[in-house]
């Protein structure tokens, strides 16, 4: 049978007080807490949208108390039922085609997402309060069936090969 050395038990013990000591060391150096105000003014400041799948889409365009809004740029086709194309970077242009109303639902998309949660964050940042993006955005809807219109060519391609 081995024996361990008599200075493994010294190196471990040694080793161990150390780790435990450091458990009781002063918190100088980690970061503060931010006070409850600040987390308050950061988590306000934070745009808000809900992220919909195509299934939930659907289910909200057959509501009359929303509005579609497809956001793309260019204009490269568009989910049927849309009511309006405002691009994404040019919200404040478009705003008076928007309702006056901050809590009418808007419905956003774009052809993969990342234009429309660019425009929701806008007009979250506008004060828009009840708005919805449309995750993966017209490539979601048709892959899973749903019909588009106008769409380029290069879509219609994209949509065979996938």
């Amino acid at each position: 049978m081995r024996q361990a050395h008599p200075a493994h038990g010294t190196l471990v013990a040694f080793a161990l007080a150390a780790l435990l000591g450091a458990c009781g060391a002063p918190d100088s150096d980690l970061p503060e807490a931010p006070e409850a105000d600040e987390a308050v003014e950061a988590e306000e400041a934070a745009p808000t949208y809900a992220i919909l799948n195509p299934d939930e889409m659907a289910e909200l365009m057959e509501r009359d108390d929303y509005l579609v809004v497809n956001v793309h740029i260019p204009y490269e086709g568009e989910i049927p039922g849309t009511h309006l194309d405002i691009p994404y970077d040019e919200i404040e242009a478009y705003l008076d085609q928007l309702p006056e109303d901050p809590d009418v639902g808007l419905l956003l998309y774009c052809m993969s997402g990342g234009m429309s949660i660019m425009a929701a964050e806008e007009l979250s940042e506008r004060g828009f309060t009840n708005l919805h993006h449309l995750d993966g955005g017209m490539r979601a809807w048709a892959v899973e069936g749903r019909s588009l219109e106008n769409a380029d060519e290069w879509l219609e391609d994209w949509l065979e090969a996938n």
